[in-house]
Protein backbone atom coordinates (compact mmCIF):
# COMPACT_ATOMS: atom_id res chain seq x y z
CA UNK A 1 0.00 0.00 0.00
CA UNK A 2 1.34 3.75 -0.83
CA UNK A 3 1.46 6.58 0.97
CA UNK A 4 0.58 10.11 -0.15
CA UNK A 5 2.18 12.64 1.47
CA UNK A 6 -0.79 13.92 3.70
CA UNK A 7 -0.13 10.59 5.98
CA UNK A 8 -3.03 8.55 3.89
CA UNK A 9 -2.85 6.07 0.95
CA UNK A 10 -3.27 6.29 -2.47
CA UNK A 11 -6.95 5.94 -3.50
CA UNK A 12 -8.16 4.39 -6.67
CA UNK A 13 -9.60 1.01 -8.94
CA UNK A 14 -7.47 -1.98 -7.65
CA UNK A 15 -5.65 -2.55 -11.15
CA UNK A 16 -5.07 1.33 -11.38
CA UNK A 17 -3.45 0.77 -7.79
CA UNK A 18 -1.04 -1.63 -8.75
CA UNK A 19 0.11 -0.02 -11.38
CA UNK A 20 1.30 2.60 -8.86
CA UNK A 21 2.60 0.08 -6.48
CA UNK A 22 4.48 -1.30 -9.27
CA UNK A 23 6.60 1.69 -10.09
CA UNK A 24 6.51 2.53 -6.34
CA UNK A 25 8.92 -0.94 -5.59
CA UNK A 26 10.68 -0.63 -8.29
CA UNK A 27 11.96 2.50 -7.15
CA UNK A 28 12.33 1.88 -3.18
CA UNK A 29 14.58 -0.47 -4.46
CA UNK A 30 16.81 1.90 -6.06
CA UNK A 31 16.40 4.18 -2.86
CA UNK A 32 14.35 6.65 -4.50
CA UNK A 33 10.98 7.67 -3.08
CA UNK A 34 7.63 8.23 -4.78
CA UNK A 35 6.49 11.32 -3.14
CA UNK A 36 2.69 11.33 -4.20
CA UNK A 37 0.47 14.41 -2.97
CA UNK A 38 -3.16 13.69 -4.66
CA UNK A 39 -5.07 10.55 -5.96
CA UNK A 40 -8.46 9.44 -6.30
CA UNK A 41 -10.87 12.76 -6.15
CA UNK A 42 -14.65 12.83 -5.12
CA UNK A 43 -16.98 13.80 -7.85
CA UNK A 44 -18.36 16.95 -5.67
CA UNK A 45 -14.79 17.72 -5.42
CA UNK A 46 -13.33 18.02 -8.63
CA UNK A 47 -16.99 19.79 -9.40
CA UNK A 48 -16.37 22.60 -6.74
CA UNK A 49 -12.95 23.09 -8.21
CA UNK A 50 -14.04 23.13 -11.97
CA UNK A 51 -17.28 25.62 -11.31
CA UNK A 52 -14.46 28.07 -9.09
CA UNK A 53 -11.66 27.52 -11.80
CA UNK A 54 -14.30 28.34 -14.65
CA UNK A 55 -15.35 31.37 -12.47
CA UNK A 56 -11.77 32.81 -11.55
CA UNK A 57 -11.47 32.51 -15.62
CA UNK A 58 -14.61 34.65 -16.31
CA UNK A 59 -12.99 37.41 -14.00
CA UNK A 60 -10.36 37.66 -16.39
CA UNK A 61 -7.86 35.46 -14.19
CA UNK A 62 -4.99 33.54 -15.17
CA UNK A 63 -5.68 30.11 -14.21
CA UNK A 64 -4.72 26.33 -15.04
CA UNK A 65 -7.42 23.96 -16.66
CA UNK A 66 -9.59 22.01 -14.49
CA UNK A 67 -10.87 18.64 -16.22
CA UNK A 68 -14.48 18.36 -16.19
CA UNK A 69 -16.01 16.20 -13.23
CA UNK A 70 -17.45 13.98 -15.52
CA UNK A 71 -14.24 13.55 -17.75
CA UNK A 72 -11.14 13.59 -14.91
CA UNK A 73 -9.12 10.04 -14.15
CA UNK A 74 -8.67 11.68 -11.30
CA UNK A 75 -12.91 11.14 -10.30
CA UNK A 76 -12.39 8.02 -11.91
CA UNK A 77 -9.98 6.78 -9.43
CA UNK A 78 -7.03 6.22 -12.17
CA UNK A 79 -4.96 9.23 -11.89
CA UNK A 80 -2.07 10.72 -9.41
CA UNK A 81 -0.54 14.01 -8.95
CA UNK A 82 3.21 14.08 -8.08
CA UNK A 83 4.30 16.57 -5.45
CA UNK A 84 5.68 18.74 -7.52
CA UNK A 85 9.24 19.03 -5.98
CA UNK A 86 12.12 19.78 -7.54
CA UNK A 87 13.82 16.46 -7.63
CA UNK A 88 10.79 14.67 -9.51
CA UNK A 89 10.54 17.72 -11.64
CA UNK A 90 14.16 17.21 -12.91
CA UNK A 91 13.93 13.07 -12.74
CA UNK A 92 10.62 13.41 -15.17
CA UNK A 93 11.37 15.92 -16.97
CA UNK A 94 14.73 14.47 -18.29
CA UNK A 95 13.13 11.05 -18.58
CA UNK A 96 15.53 9.37 -15.55
CA UNK A 97 14.58 6.68 -13.24
CA UNK A 98 10.77 8.27 -11.85
CA UNK A 99 9.98 8.31 -15.41
CA UNK A 100 10.98 5.03 -16.57
CA UNK A 101 9.44 3.10 -13.76
CA UNK A 102 6.23 4.90 -14.43
CA UNK A 103 6.00 4.45 -17.65
CA UNK A 104 7.19 0.64 -17.49
CA UNK A 105 4.46 0.14 -14.96
CA UNK A 106 1.73 0.97 -17.78
CA UNK A 107 1.14 4.61 -16.38
CA UNK A 108 1.19 7.42 -18.99
CA UNK A 109 1.39 11.58 -18.33
CA UNK A 110 -0.02 14.70 -20.01
CA UNK A 111 2.43 16.52 -21.86
CA UNK A 112 2.49 19.69 -19.73
CA UNK A 113 1.86 18.58 -16.34
CA UNK A 114 4.67 16.29 -16.02
CA UNK A 115 3.18 15.52 -12.50
CA UNK A 116 0.06 13.86 -13.90
CA UNK A 117 0.11 10.12 -14.18
CA UNK A 118 -2.27 8.43 -15.36
CA UNK A 119 -3.76 5.32 -17.39
CA UNK A 120 -5.24 6.08 -20.52
CA UNK A 121 -4.92 9.65 -20.00
CA UNK A 122 -2.78 9.94 -23.52
CA UNK A 123 -0.85 7.79 -25.43
CA UNK A 124 2.88 8.80 -25.71
CA UNK A 125 6.35 7.89 -27.11
CA UNK A 126 8.78 7.34 -24.37
CA UNK A 127 10.77 9.79 -25.50
CA UNK A 128 8.38 12.06 -26.13
CA UNK A 129 9.22 15.91 -25.01
CA UNK A 130 7.73 17.97 -22.57
CA UNK A 131 5.78 20.67 -24.79
CA UNK A 132 6.42 22.89 -21.03
CA UNK A 133 10.13 22.12 -20.80
CA UNK A 134 11.75 22.37 -24.05
CA UNK A 135 14.63 21.17 -22.85
CA UNK A 136 13.55 17.84 -22.52
CA UNK A 137 15.23 14.87 -23.54
CA UNK A 138 12.26 14.18 -26.58
CA UNK A 139 14.55 15.71 -28.97
CA UNK A 140 18.48 15.85 -27.78
CA UNK A 141 21.16 13.04 -27.22
CA UNK A 142 20.55 12.20 -24.09
CA UNK A 143 21.86 9.63 -21.33
CA UNK A 144 18.86 8.77 -19.87
CA UNK A 145 16.64 8.08 -23.02
CA UNK A 146 15.84 4.49 -23.21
Amino acid sequence: IVKNAYGGYIKGKQSFIEKVEKAYNVLLKQGIKLDIGDSYRDFSIQKTAYIQNEAARSAGKTVSNKTHPCEGYHVQGQAIDLNQTAPQLNDITSHGKIYKALYDAGLRRISNEWWHWSVGEQNHDINKKFKSYPGSPGDKSNPNKY
